[in-house]
């Protein structure tokens, strides 16, 4: 049996094609390094999504006050779908899986940013058929989970 001897060849940076008005264009990932090293991020993903920052950080516009209150809203309310999930109650049932995210500080605290968020979502967008959908999902959890008497 013959053994192939293993050609060398130099090491060079692959490039792509990428097609820019009909005509391709030549890329090599040396430019694109050197295009993310003179940039900079201004914000992480989860930060832009709002996730990392919350509801404190103060939006420039009234559309990304709107969107920062909703996105507030929402993730109150999945936090209280996850206290739901652990089994626990308000009025002192015990709870059937105990969780860090099921603390009684937390699904208080989680009810508190609901409200504030939702108070200025009807400010800022009053009559708003989404903002009034949200505000009786976050009820009818806080019912479920009895913070709230009727």
């Amino acid at each position: 049996m013959a053994t192939r001897a293993k050609a060398t060849r130099p090491l060079t940076a692959p490039t792509q094609k990428a097609v820019v008005g009909g005509k391709a264009a030549v890329v090599s990932t040396e430019d694109i390094t050197k295009r993310l090293a003179s940039t900079t991020i201004s914000k992480a993903k989860g930060a832009r999504n709002g996730a990392a920052t919350g509801y404190s950080e103060t939006p420039k516009s009234p559309q990304e006050k709107r969107i920062s209150a909703m996105r507030a809203v929402n993730g109150a309310s999945q936090g209280l779908s996850a206290v739901m999930k652990s089994g626990w109650k308000a009025l002192g049932v015990e709870p059937t899986v105990k969780k860090s995210a099921a603390t009684p500080h937390g699904a208080f605290g989680l009810a508190a940013s609901a409200r504030t968020a939702l108070g200025d979502l009807r400010v800022s967008s009053p009559g708003d058929v989404d903002v009034e959908r949200a505000a009786i999902s976050v009820a009818g959890k806080l019912l479920s989970l009895e913070m709230v008497s009727c």
